[in-house]
Order: structure tokens, then C-alpha cells, then sequence
């Protein structure tokens, strides 16, 4: 049915790849140091992930 064996994250972690210090640097700007601290995180857990879940989703719908 659906070919799920690539990497399902793989357009993500490229922008955030090339972007990762404005995307930082807008964090920043915009809601200072715990903005910063949650992008960060965010970097990293999309890092390590197989595929997006519930969790990793929230940052973006909150």
C-alpha cells in the first residue's frame, strides 16, 4: 500500500540543516531565551526521530 521504509524526515532535518542558525536567531528575537531553548530542542528530537509523531507536531500547532 504505502512505502513507508524512506526517511519520512528527511525534507525537515535538510531545511533545518541549512537554516538551523536563522531559525535559532529568529527564536530569539521573537520570544527570547525559553523560544530559543524549545527550538533547540526541537532540532534535536527531529534529529533523532523515525518519523513525526503527536509530540514533535506540537511545537508547531501550539
Amino acid at each position: 500500500m504505502f512505502d513507508l521504509s524512506h526517511d519520512t524526515l528527511k525534507e525537515q532535518r535538510d531545511f533545518m540543516s541549512s537554516h538551523d542558525e536563522a531559525l535559532q536567531n529568529a527564536s530569539v528575537l521573537l520570544g527570547v531565551q525559553p523560544a530559543l531553548r524549545r527550538t533547540q530542542a526541537l532540532f534535536d528530537e527531529i534529529k533523532l526521530a523515525q518519523r513525526l509523531t503527536r509530540r514533535l507536531n506540537a511545537p508547531f500547532t501550539s
